[in-house]
């Protein structure tokens, strides 16, 4: 799906009226143009609902059906934790906050320990940031410390 993505967006992009402003006026969009356009639309609102998805199976703690939204859009859980935010925190930070064990666990072994022990955007790790915020003690963040 994300192959046809890029290339979707590389051929609007090629269309002279989109490619150059100048050409706006003088070439008219045509009515493939227009269709992509739409499925680029549509396709942005699929993203945005499986991200809504995956916080939502996070926060209720609902492994399985966590696991059917990432074989149902064959999605990789590296590139999901590093794409996807949920109130502003990573996914693991997210499932410690909502005290989903189950989940937080899944992550916690699929995912490289390298990219776990990553510095956010606030420059601190997710060790660092558990301790800060009173999270020590929480199974998951057992777990990073066990792996690391």
């Amino acid at each position: 799906m994300n192959r046809w993505f890029v290339v979707i967006v590389a051929y609007i992009i090629s269309l002279p009226c989109f490619a150059n402003p100048a050409f706006a006026g003088q070439h008219e969009p045509t009515r493939q143009s227009a269709q992509l356009s739409q499925i680029l639309l549509y396709q942005g609102f699929v993203g945005e609902n499986i991200g809504k998805d995956i916080c939502y199976s996070i926060s209720a703690d609902n492994r399985r059906e966590f696991q059917n939204i990432i074989d149902r859009h064959n999605l990789r859980i590296r590139g999901m934790y590093t794409a996807i935010r949920c109130n502003g925190l990573t996914l693991l930070q997210f499932a410690i906050i909502a005290e989903a064990a189950d989940t937080g666990l899944l992550l916690t072994r699929n995912l490289p320990i390298r990219l776990i022990l990553e510095h956010d955007n606030n420059g601190h790790s997710i060790l660092e940031w558990a301790e800060t915020t009173g999270y020590g003690n929480s199974p998951i963040i057992r777990a990073i410390r066990e792996r690391s």
